[in-house]
């Protein structure tokens, strides 16, 4: 009689290392959740097409900023976690190889196919690791949603606000930064 297989968590060192050991190809579009490597889903035209131009904005709009800001980098929030958001506003002092929930000021996620793992997956363990604001823009809404204020014990934050068209959102991370849905899509 065979024994069944045992499926082991992992942390977000053993994914690093895996990362690094070219375990997990460069190319390879994985994420850690809860411990397990979980692909993501291919990115459309679509999907990336409001990244440039919320660098750009965030760039122009608040001085020094641009120091701080990853772009599709590998985001620790915690010992079982690891995403790969579309953009981390980090505390540029804070020399470490990957943005940490402890310097990561704003997470950003574009969602598309993946909105619903972003609301509710990722959400809940950027509020945990207590991340001060979490901006998810919806593709096919045209909207920015922006949970603030994690509430660490309960994984959640505070209601979100919701912006279309030209309302202006604004940042903890830089309260001058005013940015639009409209000013990220293709009209």
């Amino acid at each position: 009689m065979t024994a069944p297989p045992v499926q082991r968590t992992l942390t977000t060192t053993d994914y690093l290392r895996m990362a690094e050991e070219a375990i997990i190809a460069p190319d390879e579009r994985v994420e850690l959740i809860d411990g397990e490597i979980v692909p993501i889903s291919p990115q459309s035209n679509r999907h990336n097409e409001p990244i440039p131009r919320l660098i750009v904005l965030l760039s122009r709009q608040s001085s020094g900023l641009e120091d701080s800001i990853s772009c599709q980098a590998t985001l620790v929030l915690d010992e079982v976690n690891a995403f790969e958001p579309e953009l981390v506003v980090f505390r540029a002092e804070s020399a470490v190889d990957y943005p940490t929930a402890e310097s990561a000021l704003l997470v950003v996620e574009v969602g598309r196919s993946t909105l619903s793992q972003d609301l509710k997956i990722k959400l809940s363990a950027c509020a945990s690791a207590g991340i001060p604001e979490y901006g998810v823009f919806d593709v096919r809404g045209k909207n920015i949603r922006v949970p603030r204020d994690p509430e660490r014990e309960a994984c959640t934050y505070k209601p979100a606000s919701r912006f279309s068209g030209d309302q202006a959102v604004s940042s903890l991370v830089d309260p001058t930064i005013k940015i639009t849905p409209s000013q990220l899509i293709r009209l």
